[in-house]
């Protein structure tokens, strides 16, 4: 099931959080990132690349993405690379940094 979580924290009126977005495919470890960096940013959160691809159209370059390396390993999905290529290409001067468990 796709989960895109959206999360403003409260900080002082005027001042923008950074915004960064992660795509990864585990719960587990969208919920960790979210306790540990929505104090001092805005989160949008993707567990499917579909949705991470639309939440980019409508709401356009954030200031970070954080995408998971092992995203998309089913035969018929794009894998990490394609997406990253994908990304770049509409998002030149957007950062990325993918992230690897083993």
């Amino acid at each position: 099931m796709a989960s895109a979580q959206r999360e403003a924290p409260l900080k002082a009126q005027g001042k923008r959080n950074p915004h960064i977005v992660i795509l990864d495919a585990d719960q587990g470890v969208l919920n960790y990132l979210r306790r540990i960096l929505s104090d001092r940013f805005q989160l949008s959160l993707f567990s499917e690349v579909a949705e991470l691809s639309q939440g980019l159209k409508v709401s356009g370059a954030p200031d970070l993405l954080l995408m998971d390396w092992h995203i998309g390993e089913g035969a018929s999905d794009e894998n990490a690379l394609g997406l990253l290529a994908r990304v770049h290409g509409s998002h030149p001067k957007l950062p990325i940094i993918m992230l690897a468990c083993t």
